[in-house]
């Protein structure tokens, strides 16, 4: 049994929580209703796992270095929003609990909230693209995550640093419903702030149980979940059922004889609401490469092509055709050795199970 005020722990109901909030999801039923929120306020995904650059200005690197104790890399938060009109993007980093001023965990905060200061720098310069963090976790830690924001704005403040204005977002679970609260609204940018003086209903559910279908991305390769193995199974199940669902689309819709191609990025993109688009993590490749091999095993046809990302089929006649469709509809998606549980795991979301 699903717990929702333990599943708003987890890292993939989390980023499906927000992804909820700005995607219109056709999952819609009489049990399950989801609640595009952010998406009503202007705002639309730019990016997921992008690499933000930090500042180049002379003196930053000397100035920053104890802060970050010198690893300079940068860093990735996980969602990007901008908005059709303000021009202030949003950062958004997902945390299960809070963390203090003093953890390890706010190297990374620090170099986000620095380089959140002016996103033109990550792609490729041009006019000013300012940006504010949001960090987003559960309601019960929010307030103490608003207080290590503003100890490392402070921090960079008295070393004159430029720095992005910060925001505290909470995921609050009350009988069947989750929302998002602001422990302080108006630090929120301007379209969110006279929304979130109040709980804002981002999903209303009956049965928990039934929630995974409707995820849009019910897995993320490399994060460990708070849920259980049976509901992890579910999670695995139900993409390697849309990866499937779409090759059977592909092998019906052609014509015959034909040699066609099947993209394990567009099946990926397909069985996402497109949201793998804008996934911006260096390693994505070795999913979709695992996620073209998945299709090829259980159809026993073709050959992979360019780095294992496609596979070519030759239809001879519709007996072929046929055969594979068969072939398909046979596969025990939730069977552990067959779907994605053998991935290569990209670090994508690694952090956010911290």
């Amino acid at each position: 049994m699903i717990e929702l005020r333990s599943l708003i722990r987890d890292p993939v109901f989390q980023l499906n929580t927000i992804l909820w909030s700005i995607i219109k999801s056709p999952y819609h039923g009489a049990q399950i209703n989801t609640k595009p929120v952010l998406r009503s306020m202007g705002y639309r995904l730019f990016a997921i796992d992008k690499e933000i650059l930090l500042p180049s200005y002379p003196g930053f690197e000397n100035a920053i270095r104890p802060l970050i104790r010198r690893r300079l890399d940068p860093p990735v938060p996980d969602l990007w929003l901008e908005h059709i009109d303000n021009q202030l993007d949003l950062i958004i980093e997902l945390k299960a609990s809070s963390f203090g001023p003093e953890s390890d965990k706010t190297v990374q905060m620090t170099k986000i909230i620095s380089a959140s200061a002016d996103l033109s720098l990550s792609l490729g310069g041009g006019p000013t693209r300012p940006g504010q963090v949001i960090v987003v976790t559960v309601s019960e830690d929010m307030e103490k995550m608003a207080v290590t924001l503003h100890t490392i704005r402070e921090r960079l403040a008295e070393r004159q640093l430029e720095h992005a204005p910060i925001g505290v977002l909470g995921l609050q679970a009350s009988d069947n419903t989750v929302a998002l609260v602001s422990p302080e609204p108006d630090q929120l940018p301007s379209p969110m702030r006279n929304e979130f003086d109040k709980p804002v209903t981002i999903l209303q559910c009956d049965h928990l149980d039934e929630i995974i279908p409707i995820y849009i991305i019910p897995w993320l390769p490399g994060v460990e979940s708070a849920r259980n193995d049976i509901q992890n199974q579910d999670s695995m199940r139900e993409l390697t059922s849309r990866l499937l669902t779409h090759t059977s689309a592909i092998i019906g819709r052609s014509t015959i004889p034909n040699i066609i191609e099947i993209k394990g990025e567009s099946l990926l993109v397909d069985s996402t609401l497109e949201v793998f688009r804008f996934w911006q993590d260096g390693a994505k490749r070795k999913f979709v490469s695992e996620a073209t091999t998945i299709v090829k095993r259980k159809i026993k046809r073709g050959k992979l092509k360019k780095g294992g990302t496609v596979l070519e089929i030759t239809l001879q006649d519709e007996q072929e055709r046929n055969e594979i469709l068969r072939r398909i509809e046979r596969v025990r998606t939730g069977d552990p050795q067959t779907n994605l549980l053998k991935a290569t795991k990209p670090t994508l979301f690694d952090d956010i199970a911290e």
